[in-house]
């Protein structure tokens, strides 16, 4: 493998999904650096957008951008931009067979899922994969949870109370 790249991305987050994903396509040389195994690891697949801003958890991620602090990430490129972004990893997914969606509400709106967590919480997600149905887990009456040994982050116990 060369030493030698283009560009070097930190973070497994959506900017830094984006960021390596478009100079991937501009046909420069990419590697990605996280912190650890990085969210995506224990992720099931989602990526998340904004899932709290102002003190409360965000049904609508949209709706959330101006309660951002104006040096926020998302705030500086603009609602306009973050979108664009999410287009173009839905659009990359799908090219890839790897279709992702959102949840809705009941009028069909785009939202945030809220998911357990192999940690044991739950957490707000807006692109899921495209076997998850988040709809399934209100549905259900009981559930199965199961521990992975030696995976220091997996907390059966938490899920299930």
């Amino acid at each position: 493998m060369s030493r030698i790249i283009d560009v070097l991305v930190v973070g497994s987050g959506l900017a830094g999904l984006v960021a390596a994903l478009t100079a991937a396509r501009e046909g420069r040389s990419v590697r990605m650096v996280t912190d650890g195994m990085g969210s995506l690891a224990i992720s099931g697949g989602c990526v998340d957008l904004l899932g709290y801003a102002g003190g409360q958890r965000l049904n609508d991620p949209w709706s959330g951008m101006d309660l951002l602090p104006p040096a926020h990430p998302y705030r500086l490129l603009g609602a306009s931009r973050v979108r664009a972004a999410v287009d173009m990893l839905l659009q990359c997914a799908a090219d890839q067979g790897w279709p992702l969606h959102t949840a809705a509400t009941p009028e069909g709106a785009p939202c945030n899922a809220l998911l357990p967590t192999i940690m044991g919480t739950l957490k707000p997600s807006y692109l899921l994969p495209d076997g998850l149905d988040p709809a399934a887990l209100a549905r259900a009456r009981r559930i199965l949870v199961a521990g992975v040994h030696g995976l220091r982050d997996c907390r059966p116990a938490l899920i299930v109370s």
